[in-house]
């Protein structure tokens, strides 16, 4: 599962709206608990910055934090609610 879905959360949290809750759901529902989520991220930040100098920045480590911590919002039980951009 790991290998396969690699990319997923690159893919999310580049391309997708992580405002919307329907996003943090699909997501949380692909990866479907907490233990793969934090192997998922483990995964995809060291392939990232395998690919060489300057492909890793905060940019997208902000955008895979957000994500990662929606996500395990989720799965602790909280509610995803539609986040304010004015916040």
């Amino acid at each position: 599962w790991l290998v396969r879905s690699h990319l997923a959360l690159s893919d999310y949290a580049q391309k997708r709206d992580l405002s919307d809750p329907a996003t943090i759901r699909a997501f949380a529902e692909l990866v479907g608990d907490p233990e793969r989520l934090r192997m998922l991220l483990v995964l995809t930040v060291a392939d990232i910055r395998a690919v060489g100098p300057g492909v890793w920045n905060g940019w997208k480590g902000q955008l895979m934090r957000t994500l990662y911590n929606q996500v395990a919002a989720l799965f602790r039980g909280e509610d995803v609610a539609r986040e304010d951009p004015l916040s």
